[in-house]
C-alpha cells in the first residue's frame, strides 16, 4: 500500500538540468582530492549533488539548472516532485579529539578550489548527508518518517562558484530562497570534517547565516553522530532519535534538540518511531550511561531560548507574504543575531535581511560597512511600514557610539564566539545576555497602540519617530534613601538595567537649559525566570512588563540612548499610566559622528 502512495521524484536531468562535474570517489581512501567547478558553472545558476550516485555508485556529480535563480525558484513551485535538501553547517568546525583519533574516513576528503579557508569535506560526512536526504519515504505521515525522500542536496561550499565573486554575490541574494524551498534542511553542527556528539559543544548557534538557515525551512532537522538504535529522548520535553544506517549518525528535529540545550540531561529508550504508547520519564529507571547532557548548541543561554521561540513562530505562523501584517519575533531575530558572527562584518546584516523582509544589493556595500548594511537594513524596514524592533536589545551589551538605538558591533571571527569591548575588556557575548525577551503573545495592533515604534530612519543613524514619554531626571540621594527606607521602588523612580535610578519630573521647570532626560516606552517584554527543571515554554515562570528607553538630548531636537530600564507590569498599571503621557518628536542615534567602514574595520 506504501508504494502506491509514493510519487515518482522528477530528475534534475528530466527538469533540464546539466551535468557539469563528475568525480568518483572510490580511489581515494584518506586522501584528499581538489573540487573545481568553475570550468564548466555557469554564474548565477543552481547547482544541486546527486544523493543517487554518492551512495550507490560512490561518485560526486553536480548538475546545474541554466535559467536565473530567480526564475528557477518561481519554477520549483510548480515542481511538486522536485525535491532537494539544503545542508547547514560551519566552515570551521569541530576537529578531531582525543576521542575520535580512530575516527577513519574511508573515502577520504574534499577541499574546494576558492574555499581553501574552509574545512576539508570528509566524504563520509556527505555520504551520510546524502543517505538522510534519501530517508525511507515510505507513505508514513511525517512525523513518523522523520524526513521527506529528496534525491538531491544542496551545499555551498560545492554548489557556488567559490573563485568567483560575480556568483558568489548572485548565490548569496537568493540564499533565502535556496532555504525557503527545501525539501527539508539538514543542520550538521559540528562541520562537514565529521559528525559531533550531542555532548560536544559547537559553534553553530554562534554562526551569522544559520540563523536564516534554521528558520526559513519548513523541516529543519539536526544530523549528529549516534552509535544506538532509533528511540526516544526524554526529559522535561521528548525527542524522536532516527538512526540513519550505515553512517554512524542519527536525525532529530531541530526544535527538539534546542529544547534539550535548555533543559536537563535526558535519557534513551528504545523505540519504533511508529510505536504510539506513552512513555513518563519520571517512571523511568534507566542506567546513567544512557542519560545524555545535550549541549550540542551551547547550554541554556538565553539567545537559545530566543530561537526556539523564533523558530516556533516561524513554523506556525500562517502569513508567509507580508512579515508586517503580523508581528514575527523580530526583536527576538535582532536577539539571536548579536550572538553570532561571520567572516565578513556585512554578511551580518545580508544574512537576517530577508527574515525582516528586506533585500539589499550586496554590491552596494564593502565587505568591512557593516555600519552602512545595518542604517540601510533599518532604513528600509521603516520605509516598508515595519517597526524598530531592534531596540530594547539585552541591556548588558555596551551601545554602539554611533549608532546608540544599536549595541556595539561584536568583533566578528569565523572560529571564534562573539566578543564584546566592555570598559576596554573583551566579554564573551553569552555573558552579557539576559533572559528579558520580547513577548510575542499578541499578532496585532489592536490589543495595545504603542507595541510598535513607526519611523525613519536618516542617512546619518538617527532614527525619527513621534512617541510617548516623559521627562525623567537622575534621583536625588534623598529618594534613594527614602526609597531604600521603603523597600519599594515605584513610581515616580524607575531603576535602568545599570543600577541607576532615574525619577519621574512630574513638575519641571520648562525654561531649564539642561539637557532633556526622557524615558520613552517601547513595547512588552518577559523576564524570564528558569528553575532547574522548569519547563521552557511555561510563562508561570514569567514577568511580564515593559521596557522604557532612556534618551538624553545632545543638541536641539536630537537625543542618544543613555540605558534602558525594565517595569513590571502585572496589573497594567504602567500601560494605563503611558496612555496619558504627551507625544514629542524624537531623533534618536549618535552620540558620535559615524565613522567610514575603513575605520571601523581598524578598531
Amino acid at each position: 500500500m506504501a508504494d502506491t502512495l509514493l510519487k515518482p521524484q522528477a530528475t534534475a536531468k528530466s527538469l533540464g538540468a546539466y551535468m557539469i562535474f563528475e568525480l568518483p570517489l572510490s580511489e581515494f581512501h584518506n586522501k584528499t582530492q581538489m573540487v573545481d567547478i568553475s570550468p564548466l558553472a555557469t554564474d548565477g545558476c543552481v547547482r544541486f549533488i546527486d544523493c543517487v550516485a554518492l551512495t550507490t555508485s560512490n561518485i560526486l556529480r553536480i548538475w546545474e539548472f541554466s535559467e536565473s535563480p530567480l526564475e528557477e525558484y518561481s519554477r520549483f513551485i510548480s515542481w511538486p516532485t522536485f525535491k532537494y535538501t539544503a545542508i547547514s553547517y560551519v566552515w570551521r568546525g569541530n576537529l578531531a579529539s582525543s576521542e575520535n583519533d580512530s575516527f577513519e574516513n574511508k573515502f577520504g576528503y574534499l577541499t574546494v578550489r576558492g574555499a581553501e579557508d574552509a574545512e576539508p569535506i570528509s566524504v563520509n560526512v556527505l555520504r551520510a548527508a546524502c543517505f538522510a536526504s534519501l530517508g525511507d519515504d515510505d507513505g508514513r505521515p511525517y512525523t513518523q518518517r522523520m524526513i521527506s525522500r529528496a534525491e538531491y542536496i544542496w551545499l555551498d561550499q560545492l554548489c557556488i562558484i567559490q573563485t568567483k565573486k560575480s556568483d558568489n554575490n548572485l548565490q548569496i541574494s537568493q540564499m533565502y530562497h535556496i532555504y525557503k524551498c527545501c525539501t527539508q534542511c539538514l543542520v550538521l553542527p559540528g562541520g562537514l570534517w565529521r559528525l559531533t556528539r550531542l555532548d560536544e559543544e559547537t559553534s553553530w548557534a554562534n554562526r551569522a547565516w544559520t540563523l536564516q538557515e534554521c528558520l526559513v525551512p519548513k523541516y529543519p532537522m539536526v544530523l549528529f553522530a549516534w552509535t544506538m538504535n532509533t528511540g526516544k529522548l526524554l526529559g522535561i520535553t521528548s525527542c524522536w532519535v532516527r538512526e540513519v544506517e550505515g553512517t554512524g549518525g542519527a536525525l532529530a528535529r531541530l526544535k527538539d534538540i534546542i529544547s534539550g540545550c535548555l533543559g536537563k540531561p535526558m535519557v534513551f529508550i528504545t523505540r519504533s518511531i511508529d510505536d504510539s504508547s506513552s512513555l513518563e520519564y519520571e517512571n523511568i529507571d534507566i542506567a546513567r550511561e544512557t542519560a545524555f547532557d545535550i549541549r550540542v548548541f551551547g547550554k541554556d543561554h538565553a539567545d537559545l531560548y530566543a530561537l526556539r521561540k523564533v523558530r516556533l513562530n516561524f513554523q506556525n505562523s500562517s502569513e508567509s507574504t507580508d512579515p508586517y501584517k503580523t508581528r514575527r519575533c523580530y526583536s527576538l531575530i535582532w536577539q539571536c543575531a548579536l550572538m553570532r558572527t561571520s567572516s565578513r562584518p556585512v554578511d551580518m546584516v545580508f544574512s537576517i535581511m530577508r527574515l525582516m523582509g528586506v533585500e539589499l544589493n550586496p554590491k552596494d556595500f564593502n565587505e568591512n560597512d557593516r555600519m552602512g548594511a545595518t542604517i540601510a537594513l533599518m532604513a528600509m524596514i521603516l520605509e516598508k511600514s515595519g517597526s524598530a524592533d531592534w531596540l530594547g536589545m539585552p541591556s548588558k551589551f555596551p551601545l554602539c557610539p554611533q549608532l546608540s538605538t544599536f549595541p556595539q558591533f561584536a568583533r566578528t571571527d569565523v572560529s571564534g564566539g562573539v566578543n564584546y569591548s566592555v570598559l576596554g575588556h573583551w566579554r564573551a557575548g553569552r555573558s552579557l545576555n539576559d533572559w528579558i525577551c520580547a513577548d510575542t503573545s499578541w499578532n496585532s495592533e489592536e490589543e495595545w497602540k504603542w507595541q510598535r515604534l513607526h519611523g525613519r530612519m536618516s542617512t546619518d543613524g538617527y532614527l525619527m519617530f513621534v512617541r510617548k514619554a516623559y521627562r525623567v531626571s537622575f534621583a536625588s540621594a534623598e529618594a534613594i534613601r527614602e526609597a531604600e527606607y521603603a523597600h519599594v521602588f515605584d513610581w515616580p523612580l524607575i531603576g535602568d538595567m545599570e543600577g541607576t535610578l532615574w525619577k519621574f519630573q512630574e513638575d519641571y521647570d520648562a525654561l531649564a537649559q539642561d539637557p532633556a532626560i526622557m524615558a520613552i516606552p517601547l513595547w512588552e517584554f518577559r523576564e524570564i525566570h528558569l528553575e532547574k527543571g522548569d519547563q521552557i515554554e511555561d510563562f508561570q515562570f514569567s514577568i511580564s512588563g515593559i521596557k522604557l528607553m532612556i534618551v538624553k538630548e545632545q543638541s536641539a531636537g536630537k537625543f542618544y540612548v543613555v540605558s534602558y530600564c525594565f517595569v513590571a507590569d502585572k496589573e497594567h498599571k504602567w500601560r494605563s499610566r503611558i496612555l496619558d503621557w504627551p507625544d514629542y518628536t524624537f531623533k534618536v542615534g549618535g552620540p558620535e559622528p559615524l565613522m567610514r567602514h575603513q575605520e571601523l574595520a581598524d578598531e
